[in-house]
């Protein structure tokens, strides 16, 4: 979070990945700004982050592919993604499960924390979560 060049440019990923980094990294940023405010707000206020999954949308909707492409993942698609019902169920527990059963300031999916990404969050250092609000109240207040 060093510069702005990295925010305004986009990341080059270090491995080809099937989400654009742009995607990843706003879930990640996500869950970072959830960490942050589960350390700033008054206790009795709780805050999650929760991913429905892949789940059919729009999404895609400016991905160009040639129409044999489409025609080929058309079956894995149906396969792998899930519906938006399915998808809100993630959404749904965080807002109904007793407090007591969730970490404030944790990511969620399939009504478990994600500990790998939680272990990454933690891999960026203490300071991550608050240095991207930082960045991100710098951006939001530029004129």
């Amino acid at each position: 979070f060093d510069g702005l060049d990295f925010v305004r440019e986009g990341r080059v990923p270090e491995k080809p990945s099937f989400a654009p980094t742009g995607y990843c990294d706003s879930k990640l940023m996500n869950a970072l700004t959830c960490r942050q405010l589960a350390t700033t707000l008054p206790s009795h206020v709780t805050t999650y982050a929760v991913c429905p999954g892949f789940c059919r949308s729009n999404l895609g909707r400016n991905v160009t592919f040639p129409l044999y492409k489409k025609v080929m993942m058309a079956p894995f698609m149906l396969l792998l993604q899930r519906s938006a019902f399915q998808g809100a169920q993630n959404i749904v527990f965080a807002s109904i499960e007793d407090e007591d059963n969730l970490t404030s300031g944790g990511f969620y999916r399939d009504g478990e924390i994600q500990q790998e990404l939680s272990d990454y969050i933690d891999s960026l250092g203490s300071d991550a979560p608050e240095q991207l609000w930082r960045l991100s109240d710098k951006l939001a207040t530029e004129t």
